[in-house]
């Protein structure tokens, strides 16, 4: 189910330019050597949504290579995860994090 309140290739697009700054920006360095630490490859995964604010917050959800869907949160001056887990209902995301809903059906190698 794709979200009414936005166009899907604009959701698309979020998704594929989300993806590449997970997979090449030298700033998200440190949160792809936590996923690879809690067993995700960032250069298969898919991120779907990601918001941040000026305090340090870091949350999102991606897409692994294996079809999970994960929720993280962080603050970035931690070296860890605050919330990680697995999302078993992904359309409870979908208000926050609208381009999930069009992630789920993209293949992005």
């Amino acid at each position: 189910m794709t979200s009414q309140r936005f166009e899907p290739d604009l959701l698309r697009q979020e998704v594929l330019e989300l993806t590449e700054m997970l997979r090449n920006e030298e700033i998200l360095e440190d949160l792809r050597t936590l996923l690879q630490r809690s067993g995700i490859d960032p250069q298969q995964a898919r991120l779907a949504g990601f918001r941040e604010d000026a305090s340090g917050f870091e949350g999102g959800v991606l897409i692994a290579s294996d079809g999970n869907v994960y929720y993280f949160e962080r603050n970035v001056s931690q070296s860890e995860f605050s919330a990680f887990h697995t999302v078993d209902d992904p359309a409870t995301f979908f208000d926050t994090y609208p381009a999930l809903s069009v992630a789920l059906e993209m293949d992005i190698s």
